[in-house]
């Protein structure tokens, strides 16, 4: 184990600069090294990307009124969460969280990614005030935009929201996300403001056992009756 707590040690001693100072870090773990770009901004989806307010004013009519959020920002994370594309790129609180994702569905060793993200940085380059943005201080509202009531010039390309916990699997997760306003990757644009580390294939089995004496699984995060029965299976049944 001494060599992944030495790895995320290493870590923990190189986030992003400035974060150290009071700053809020998120993390967000990839399987995969892909840009990070919300899943209404890549390639397979760009084209139907009109589709925004269709999609939104359907999942509007269809959530029931015992679900409902309390504004649109809130539905728009309420849509990502179950797998809608939308312009909102999931991050955690947790670097553990972001460790058990970017590990969730690899089937064999491979390396996977981990991205770490000054806030407070993106906040202050895309010319927007205080700290990273509680749901309160969005700087607009979602639904007037995608009705095209309202045109933002600031922020110019993304934004850091916390959506209201309103949802236990949004709590678990320790949840934000990064609102994109374009098809600008977030990496090309605030390098300064993220650190991208790789953990190795080799490190995969320890980082597991890490997250399971963390009790960091698919019951802890999802919470839910089908996590807990894949948490069993997981940890009695599977070598």
């Amino acid at each position: 184990m001494k060599k992944f707590y030495d790895w995320l040690a290493n870590v923990q001693e190189n986030l992003p600069r400035n974060v150290s100072n009071g700053g809020m870090v998120l993390f967000r773990g990839q399987s995969v090294n892909k840009p990070l770009l919300p899943v209404l901004f890549r390639e397979n989806f760009i084209a139907k990307k009109g589709q925004e307010r269709n999609a939104f004013y359907f999942f509007l009519s269809r959530v029931g009124h015992s679900l409902r959020p309390m504004n649109s920002w809130d539905l728009l994370c309420q849509m990502r969460h179950y797998g809608v594309p939308t312009r909102l790129l999931d991050w955690s609180g947790s670097l553990d969280v972001a460790l058990f994702f970017a590990l969730r569905n690899i089937t064999s060793d491979q390396d996977v990614f981990l991205w770490c993200l000054n806030a407070n940085g993106l906040h202050l380059k895309e010319a927007m005030m205080g700290n990273a943005a509680l749901p309160v201080l969005a700087p607009f509202d979602y639904q007037e935009f995608i009705d095209g009531k309202t045109t933002p010039t600031n922020p110019r390309n993304a934004f850091v929201l916390q959506p209201l916990y309103f949802e236990e699997r949004l709590s678990r997760q320790h949840s934000y996300f990064t609102v994109h306003m374009n098809e600008q990757r977030l990496e090309e644009l605030h390098t300064s403001d993220l650190k991208q580390f790789l953990l190795p294939a080799n490190l995969n089995e320890m980082a597991r056992t890490h997250l399971m004496n963390n009790d960091i699984n698919e019951h802890f995060v999802f919470g839910d009756l089908d996590s807990l029965g894949k948490s069993v299976v997981e940890g009695y049944f599977e070598d």
